[in-house]
């Protein structure tokens, strides 16, 4: 090749693009993401290092999957998936280690005089710009993902197990800071028996100044108490917290591994206090003492990158309100398919069943079988951006980014059946409808279908073939005699 055309080439590779700009400015030009997270990204980024797009996926404001659809769509940069397309020997030793790892690209292949590159940043033309200088080639970008980026370092380049743990300094850095913080806060709160001695001296305190006709101030103690509850259930990793009165006392329990065991004995003379205190953090009636209440709290726990959720259901009982609160935690929820436990006959069944373009796919079994987490597992495989999925739940105990999920309120008229009659008018793709419990559902679930939709759901059976007889009773079937 001529020295003038190496020029020419050189110069078409960094004017491709004539706008030039970052993959982080053109995502908030789409409002993929605002300026603020941005800002704070960026942020991040001066203190910890690291490329700005992963600062903005671990916070959690875009997904890997968005970014990758983003530059495919706006941009026309294909991807690449490197743990079926492989780099060859060629464009390997076009460059080294430090540089491919200093701008996050690996070479693929020279293809029509062009020098192919994944790229976790396609838009970093410097990276180009520098690439191309040393390899006299012109370059084309494909994204790639970050993960499988590092993995292709160890497998080409023969990078170290230490340099690939390091390979996102960022990352492991929050992580560190998360355990300290994490350590002390928990210390803070963990000494319960000064915080309950804490709460008795300002229900004491407070019970004078209404004695008065002053204001009742219960305040301190009381919320480090009720968050030392819920953080200590969280960190010894039980599923729920009991908080029930009797007569003479008033108990705290914890249900871990579906075992309830007694973790505290608080004084009789908080437990109005404890519950109002409950009921500000779900948004409930603090007034309202005769009739069951539910709501939702969501608190940071640290040493957690997200909140927690909490569900918090409220019954008055004999001797006062019972408040029980299970811990919704998205990060202990299972949505592998592969790691439920089926076989491998149920597998491969179940796989057609959610391959099909249409169709009703029931999960059945007792309580606590799994039915939920089935379903929410086979709807995460099947979400992504082309695919439009409507979920009717009662509860919603799991948030899913790209799904829309609807609470069903059957007090203002919001069933399982509305519900769907509506979804049928949102163009859905996949709905899944918590539990079918009655024959309206069942007969629009069917209606759905078989009209173009994926309908997912569940029953309340011992197994699969009470199906057929729950469904018989439901419509009023009975089979002769002898048949």
């Amino acid at each position: 090749m001529a020295v003038d055309d190496r020029k020419s080439s050189f110069k078409k590779t960094i004017q491709d693009d004539t706008k030039r700009e970052k993959l982080a400015d053109l995502l908030r030009k789409d409002g993929r993401v605002t300026s603020r997270q941005l800002k704070e990204a960026e942020e991040v980024q001066k203190k910890k290092g690291g490329w700005i797009g992963h600062i903005l996926i671990k916070l959690g404001y875009i997904s890997e999957e968005a970014i990758i659809a983003f530059v495919g769509r706006s941009l026309q940069i294909p991807a690449i998936d490197l743990t079926r397309e492989h780099p060859t020997e060629e464009a390997i030793k076009l460059i080294d280690l430090a540089t491919a790892k200093s701008h996050m690209v690996i070479p693929m292949e020279v293809q029509d005089g062009a020098l192919i590159c994944g790229m976790v940043d396609p838009t970093n033309f410097n990276a180009i710009e520098e690439i191309s200088s040393k390899t006299k080639l012109p370059v084309r970008g494909k994204i790639v993902r970050l993960l499988q980026l590092a993995d292709a370092y160890k497998k080409h380049y023969g990078m170290s197990e230490e340099d690939y743990k390091a390979f996102l300094p960022a990352e492991e850095e929050i992580k560190e800071e998360d355990k300290k913080s994490s350590k002390q806060s928990v210390a803070d709160t963990y000494d319960m028996g000064e915080i309950i001695s804490s709460v008795e001296d300002e229900l004491e305190i407070a019970k004078e100044e209404e004695d008065e006709g002053g204001p009742v101030t219960v305040d301190a103690a009381l919320i480090r108490l009720v968050n030392g509850i819920l953080i200590k259930a969280v960190q010894n990793g039980v599923s729920d917290i009991h908080i029930e009165p009797y007569e003479k006392r008033y108990r705290v329990r914890y249900r871990k591994d579906g075992a309830l065991f007694e973790d505290l004995i608080l004084p009789l003379q908080m437990k109005n206090a404890l519950v109002s205190r409950i009921k500000i953090m779900s948004n409930l009636n603090i007034a309202e003492k005769r009739i069951p209440q539910d709501g939702r709290i969501k608190i940071r726990v640290p040493g957690r990158e997200k909140p927690l959720d909490f569900r918090v259901s409220i019954l008055p009982t004999l001797f006062g309100e019972s408040v029980v609160m299970r811990i919704l935690d998205q990060t202990k929820l299972q949505t592998d398919l592969t790691k439920l436990g089926f076989s491998q006959w149920a597998m491969d069944v179940f796989q057609k069943g959610l391959e099909a373009p249409q169709g009703l796919v029931l999960v059945t079994g007792p309580t606590g079988s799994g039915k939920t987490n089935t379903l929410y597992s086979a709807v995460v495989s099947l979400n992504t951006e082309d695919v439009k999925i409507l979920t009717a739940e009662d509860p919603v105990e799991f948030n899913f980014d790209g799904i829309n999920q609807v609470l069903v309120r059957n007090e203002v008229g919001l069933t399982f059946a509305a519900a769907l009659k509506s979804f049928l008018r949102q163009d859905p793709e996949i709905i899944l409808i918590g539990e079918i419990r009655d024959l309206e559902t069942a007969e629009i679930a069917v209606k759905a279908s078989i009209t173009g939709h994926l309908v997912f759901s569940t029953l309340h059976t011992n197994d699969c073939p009470s199906t057929v007889s729950r469904g018989r009773r439901a419509d009023g079937f009975r089979p002769r005699r002898g048949r």
